[in-house]
Parts: C-alpha cells; structure tokens; sequence
C-alpha cells in the first residue's frame, strides 16, 4: 500500500524506517506528517534555519544591507547595536525589517536608540 504525502512541496526528511528522503509539509500544529512510503511518523525541527540552511546567509545579508542604509542616515551604528542586531534570530528578523521600514517611511526613526528598541521588541 503506498501512503500519499500531504504536497510534493515541503520540509526535508528521510524515514529512520524505510530510509527515504521525503520533501513534505508536516503538520504545524505538531510539525509531524507520514512517511508516503511506509507510513511511519516523522517530525520534522521547529528551527527555520535547520529547514531551510540557505536562509541564514540570505537573513546575515538583509541584516548588513540594513546597516549599511541605516548608516547613510544615521552615522556609524554603535557595537551594541550591531551586537543587538546580530543577536535576532532569523525568524524575528522579519518583525525587525518590517518595523525599521514602517518607522523609516514616517521618518520616526531618528537615532540608533529607536534601532534598539525595535530590536528588543522584537526578541520579546
């Protein structure tokens, strides 16, 4: 009996089983699914970066490509913010980004010190 995946599309994994390599969405409440080929239990990490490795590179990228426009306004960043910013994990960095554009588009962000309070609301 073959078990269908739930899409072609998906997290990496291979069955401890059977051995296969699966590409599939696991389930987001439990981020578990079926293995399609035997029917065994997969989970699957809760860590983006683990799903998706590439990403970590791309989120360092976005971070420095922040700095570098912040800077053009601002001056030099401070260590500690640097620092701060280098600390948010790449699933809050979106919250971070999304947040200095809204503030940038208003012209609120007006020193390094608004930067940081984005930064820890974000890691909250």
């Amino acid at each position: 009996m073959t078990i269908s995946s739930r899409t072609p599309e998906g997290d990496p994994n291979q069955c401890p089983i059977c051995g296969h390599h699966v590409r599939i969405e696991p389930s987001l409440d439990t981020r578990d699914a079926p293995c399609p080929r035997c029917g065994h239990l997969l989970w699957f990490s809760d860590d983006i970066t683990a799903r998706y490795p590439d990403l970590t590179a791309k989120w360092s990228q976005a971070k420095e490509m922040m700095l570098d426009l912040l800077a053009e306004r601002l001056g030099p960043p401070p260590k500690r913010v640097r620092l701060a910013l280098e600390g948010v994990s790449p699933d809050k960095f979106d919250k971070v980004n999304v947040n200095v554009v809204r503030l940038m588009r208003l012209n609120s962000l007006r020193s390094w010190d608004d930067l940081a309070l984005v930064i820890e609301a974000a890691n909250r």
